[in-house]
């Protein structure tokens, strides 16, 4: 095996690549002229590593995979396109569909309260604002802008991690927590955060990437190297 320099949780250099394969497919969601043009190849040589110290397993982080990266980022389709001062249409439409099912699962309950751990722009709590939510709290580490409709609502956007500093308020009836977990060192934690702050009978709407099919076919550039965890249904 070959020694790769550090892990990225730790740091610790006591580390050892464990699987490689040549020409992965590198996920960057729908095609559009931006990232056929910029995009080239589509595919990456992809490593993975262990770390002795920590126990973590992930993606070896390397030159190629960082110029995807940014041009995937860049993309104005992309889920993280606002942070680039883009309106990600495709963060706007997985919002709508979402919506509809949550609409579906929950009938006719409004939450008072809702707070969402990696809102982005705020586009789902809008939604709930619509739908009769009085208090929508998002949190957000991007550097985004908060989403301001045409009628001036604006949503509460707050920038940073998830702690009790930054929400000032607790007993919320609903948090959701959509594609976080897999970005989160410390688990046990958040979700101890999280269940701080909901009421007694608040509800937790999470959801985490099913990595199942990447790792069952050997198709290791879909790992996110911003992901500490990658979760299968098992």
């Amino acid at each position: 095996m070959k020694t790769y320099n550090n892990c990225r949780v730790c740091g610790s250099n006591n580390v050892d690549i464990f699987f490689e394969k040549e020409n992965c497919f590198f996920w960057y969601g729908p095609e559009n002229e931006y990232l056929k043009e910029n995009l080239n190849p589509k595919q990456m040589n992809a490593s993975i590593y262990f770390c002795y110290k920590c126990g973590f397993i992930g993606l070896v982080v390397n030159e190629q995979l960082k110029r995807m990266s940014n041009i995937f980022y860049s993309s104005p389709t992309s889920i993280p396109g606002t942070t680039h001062g883009q309106c990600s249409n495709y963060s706007i439409s997985l919002t709508e569909n979402f919506f509809d099912k949550y609409q579906k699962l929950v009938h006719d309950w409004v939450p008072e309260s809702v707070l969402e751990v990696g809102c982005q722009a705020g586009f789902l709590l809008h939604k709930f604002k619509l739908m009769g939510t009085k208090t929508a709290i998002g949190i957000e580490p991007g550097n985004i802008e908060p989403f301001i409709d045409e009628n001036g609502i604006k949503i509460d956007v707050r920038r940073g991690c998830l702690s009790k500093e930054i929400v000032d308020k607790s007993d919320f009836d609903l948090i959701i927590c959509l594609f976080v977990l897999e970005h989160v060192n410390d688990i046990n934690s958040f979700l101890s955060i999280i269940y701080d702050l909901l009421s007694q009978k608040g509800r937790l709407l999470l959801s985490v990437p099913n990595e199942y099919f990447a790792l069952r076919d050997g198709n290791v550039g879909l790992l996110n190297m911003q992901h500490f965890n990658y979760f299968t249904p098992d």
